[in-house]
């Protein structure tokens, strides 16, 4: 898909992209002069991709060690996808395996964490008439009561999206379908406007970084439909109609980013995995974890922390 009116417009919009990550890196809106115990903190890990090899195990279990010295005990954690290496291609005892791996893992988290689905997380090889085809294994071993929902705490809605739609059970589009859609209308119609609401997804709605994995040729830009929301304006048009609506993270891309378009921020976190469990960088993005202060006035505060490989 050709973006040449988004390029346009995203170049207007340079000021507030912010691309690659450091330590304790910060950014969001001003502080809030509100107290710290009406503060939220929440913790955004990402794209974990656990499997046997690579020393993921190992390497993991720093990442928690780490976290949990940065965050001992956060108000939520949020997964937002591909929390296992993959089971679009991978057979059903290969699947099992490597749910167990996470299972035994956010054992060890603090708090229990809220799922969005990531692509890698949708078992597509079984026969359709599996029961746990597709994403019903994702939903059962992650305890969400469905592939999008919703739930609030204090000042802040949380809307947890499905972004991956399948194609033929072995590719992907990146956009929310019909029934989606108009639940997420109704839900935003819903939300008082002293409600301040974050929009959460695998697949970024908006990102800078798309443009680290798109090819240019013959002066055009090319981005795949799998690496961010196809349906990118028509969503945008919809949040932009609700302004309780603050900000939008997201995985997928293993980089950090920072989009600030139509008075939403747009973030994008780095990968636990890294590059893949290949090494603990990916492009400009070392591999870590956001920790967001959600304040009551709508305000928020983002940092990121990364940890090393040793």
């Amino acid at each position: 898909m050709i973006r040449r009116k988004f390029l346009t417009r995203l170049a207007l919009t340079s000021s507030g992209i912010l691309v690659g990550g450091t330590r304790n890196l910060k950014a969001g809106s001003v502080a809030s002069t509100k107290s710290k115990k009406d503060t939220i903190q929440l913790v955004h890990i990402t794209d974990s991709h656990v499997f046997e090899e690579k020393n993921c195990l190992e390497y993991s279990r720093l990442f928690l060690e780490e976290l949990s010295s940065k965050a001992p005990k956060p108000d939520m954690i949020f997964h937002t996808g591909d929390i296992i290496m993959d089971a679009l291609e991978a057979d059903r005892a290969s699947v099992k395996k490597q749910w167990k791996l996470w299972q035994d893992l956010a054992l060890q988290l603090s708090v229990k964490p809220h799922y969005a689905i990531g692509n890698h997380d949708i078992w597509g090889s079984g026969p359709k008439t599996d029961p746990l085809y597709g994403k019903k294994w994702a939903i059962d071993e992650l305890e969400i009561e469905n592939r999008f929902y919703t739930f609030q705490k204090g000042k802040w809605k949380f809307i947890m999206l499905d972004s991956t739609q399948m194609i033929n059970g072995k590719w992907y589009t990146a956009r929310i379908d019909d029934a989606q859609r108009e639940w997420l209308k109704g839900e935003l119609d819903s939300t008082s406007k002293s409600t301040y609401v974050m929009i959460v997804s695998h697949i970024p709605i908006l990102s800078a970084c798309i443009f680290e994995w798109a090819k240019s040729e013959n002066g055009l830009w090319t981005v795949q439909n799998s690496l961010m929301h196809a349906d990118s304006h028509a969503v945008q048009a919809i949040l932009r109609e609700y302004p309780q609506v603050k900000l939008c993270i997201n995985g997928h891309l293993h980089m950090l980013d920072k989009v600030s378009y139509d008075g939403i921020d747009y973030l994008g976190t780095g990968a636990v995995s890294g590059n893949w469990w290949a090494n603990d960088t990916f492009h400009q993005t070392q591999c870590g974890f956001g920790i967001f202060d959600l304040n009551p006035d709508g305000s928020y505060q983002r940092t990121y922390y990364t940890y090393k490989w040793t």
